[in-house]
């Protein structure tokens, strides 16, 4: 999306390659968990820690974005 980007505005934000850099390993992670929580939903302990899982992981990516955001 780079070349299609430079096109388009004529510049390209070097704080979006942070941003993937950073933010990839955590939605890697929600990706991977939100298929598990989702068969574990009815298994009582399984289900829950899969979901605070997920939960935590997609805390900590609003967390991360909302950090960088304040960045640009």
């Amino acid at each position: 999306t780079a070349p299609l980007t430079l096109l388009y505005f004529g510049s390209f934000p070097l704080i979006s390659l942070l941003t993937n850099i950073l933010t990839m390993p955590i939605v890697s992670a929600v990706m991977g968990l939100s298929p598990i929580a989702i068969i574990t939903a009815d298994i009582p302990i399984a289900g829950i820690v899969s979901a605070a899982l997920l939960h935590y992981s997609i805390c900590l990516l609003n967390l991360l974005i909302e950090i960088l955001s304040r960045v640009i």
